[in-house]
């Protein structure tokens, strides 16, 4: 028998630089897509790793159009952990779920999938809640479902000990978005899905879900159609204009499922004024951030204590970054470096 495991959608993410309504619904889309996969392929159970939503609060819109998803594949039986995200305590959904998706509470609980026994067990709040297996064992062939961390913390914090003690022959893991594969102490796999589709910058290129054979226990991963982050880097070291620059961002072409980030880099030896917001405006159609991460030969600081615009400006706002906690330091560096490449520019 086949079964699919996936995890980490996050519904009703916020969605920075981004219309985050019509991105959940392209999600979701993409969800449905999963279970569209699973109907055409003759697959009866997809597994799911926890934080199906962002938030215990999402949107109503985005509750009713994941409900739908449930509903509009009842010949797909669905079983859930909840995650750090969505914990059963607080999220509603769960309160009420469709009748073809089993929520498995927060003490370990037994499914059977025609044959294939999953124990899982869901976080009930936020935090991070010790080791729910320690201590767990049982005979036979299962698999179990969890959301946390294995040797750290976020989500449960899980104990790869503890995991290989529970005789389990595979462990189904959300909460890392990243895919990966942990084998045990006793031989068994711990799988992370990582997220069928990706959220961010900090989750570029090419995202799936697993299809798991319950004979073996062998997988296979299968790539989602949802778009891909990719983070271009252009490197405008022989740039003296604007003009120039907008010249290298033009030879970035990026493909069509791409949701994409130019990055400027380089030394520049004849500092200019970089605006990316007005970059941004001109070349919207190809991406959805620019940032300037471009370095100057130039000393920005030279000036400072000067009595010059520059050197008044520099000295002002190295006073507060003296007296600014270290998270705020690359914000004043930056609006430094701004500053005196706008002075310099005008002159």
């Amino acid at each position: 028998m086949k079964f699919i495991f996936t995890a980490d959608t996050h519904f009703g993410c916020r969605f920075l630089n981004e219309n985050a309504g019509a991105r959940n619904s392209r999600l979701i889309e993409h969800f449905a897509d999963i279970a569209d996969y699973a109907h055409n392929c003759g697959i009866e159970y997809i597994l799911l790793g926890g934080d199906l939503f962002d938030t215990p609060y999402p949107d109503e819109n985005v509750k009713a159009a994941v409900y739908r998803v449930f509903e509009s594949h009842r010949d797909i039986s669905f079983f859930a952990v909840s995650g750090n995200h969505d914990p059963l305590g607080l999220t509603q959904f769960y309160n009420n779920p469709p009748q073809n998706l089993f929520v498995f509470p927060d003490t370990i609980t037994r499914a059977d999938l025609n044959g294939l026994t999953v124990y899982g067990v869901s976080l009930s709040d936020s935090f991070d809640a010790p080791d729910p297996w320690s201590g767990f064992h049982s005979d036979g062939k299962f698999v179990i479902l969890s959301h946390g961390t294995l040797s750290g913390k976020g989500g449960f914090c899980l104990d790869p000990r503890s995991l290989s003690q529970t005789g389990a022959s595979m462990c189904l893991l959300g909460h890392i978005h990243k895919t990966q594969s942990v084998i045990l102490p006793n031989g068994a796999a711990a799988l992370y899905a990582g997220t069928p589709f990706g959220h961010g910058f900090d989750e570029c290129g090419q995202k799936g879900f697993y299809v798991i054979d319950s004979d073996d226990f062998s997988y296979t991963y299968v790539n989602t159609k949802a778009e891909i982050y990719t983070e271009y880097t252009a490197d405008i070291s022989s740039c003296t204009s604007v003009t120039e620059v907008m010249d290298t961002l033009a030879r970035v072409r990026p493909m069509q499922n791409e949701i994409a980030r130019a990055v400027l880099t380089g030394n520049l030896k004849e500092p200019f004024d970089i605006d990316c917001s007005c970059l941004l405006e001109y070349f919207k159609n190809s991406f959805i951030q620019i940032k300037d991460e471009t370095k100057i030969d130039t000393d920005i600081f030279e000036n400072a204590g000067d009595n010059t615009l520059e050197g008044k400006f520099v000295d002002i706002l190295l006073n507060r970054l003296r007296n600014s906690p270290q998270s705020e330091h690359q914000k004043i560096l930056d609006a430094i470096k701004e500053g005196v490449l706008a002075i310099r520019s005008s002159k």
